[in-house]
């Protein structure tokens, strides 16, 4: 038997039936899933109604029992007294954080200098300090309060580890117990006090008697 050029099929038509078969299979799915689609609606919608009635349902029978009993509290005649409750009132009051005021040089925000409770000490030490031929300082509010434990672990810088000091006269004392960066010992009349964490002596100046605050008297380290 003969064997013509009909009797093979070419490229081209190969790849027309095997589209011509994806599409069928696709359109097959497609049916599939919108009659499943048609399922889930339906199923859901039952469920929605079911829901909605038996909570109308539910309503409507919890309403028709509790009608008997208000009715049945209306014709009962009560007689009831108003009774005053005094009620305690208290004034709420919301604690507010202190607030501190810290004494720094102007040009050195980690080391504080001295700290108080109050703005018009601090301003009275800023003052004399400001006497003195030393950085500018400035006042900062804080709510943390300073201690000066333990302070001589920490490192200070060199610039102002300085002297101040005077003979008979302690022109710091009244501040004392704020120091943080500073330190205070006495030495005979000689009033010694230290910014930096250690104590220190100089005797390249000698004094006499009270000294001026408007004088330079400190004594590099």
């Amino acid at each position: 038997m003969k064997l013509n050029d009909k009797d093979f099929i070419t490229e081209e038509e190969k790849e027309i039936l095997r589209k011509e078969a994806i599409d069928k299979e696709f359109t097959r799915l497609a049916k599939h899933l919108r009659s499943k689609s048609r399922i889930i609606t339906f199923y859901r919608i039952a469920l929605a109604t079911i829901i909605i009635g038996g909570s109308i349902w539910y309503y409507n029978n919890r309403l028709q029992h509790e009608k008997p009993q208000q009715l049945s509290l209306n014709n009962m005649q009560i007689t009831q007294t108003d009774t005053i409750v005094p009620l305690e009132t208290k004034d709420v009051k919301v604690a507010k954080p202190p607030i501190y005021f810290t004494v720094f040089f102007l040009n050195e925000s980690k080391h504080a200098l001295a700290q108080f409770e109050s703005n018009e000490k601090a301003s009275k030490f800023c003052e004399i300090m400001g006497k003195m031929d030393l950085p500018a300082t400035i006042i900062v509010n804080e709510s943390i309060k300073r201690s000066k434990d333990n302070l001589q672990t920490q490192s200070y810088p060199y610039k102002y580890t300085v002297q101040l000091g005077a003979y008979n006269y302690d022109f710091l004392k009244e501040f004392k117990d704020h120091f943080i960066w500073l330190r205070y010992q006495q030495q005979d009349e000689y009033h010694k006090y230290r910014i930096g964490p250690f104590y220190g002596y100089s005797k390249s100046k000698q004094f006499s008697g009270k000294i001026n605050l408007k004088e330079n008297y400190i004594l590099a380290y």
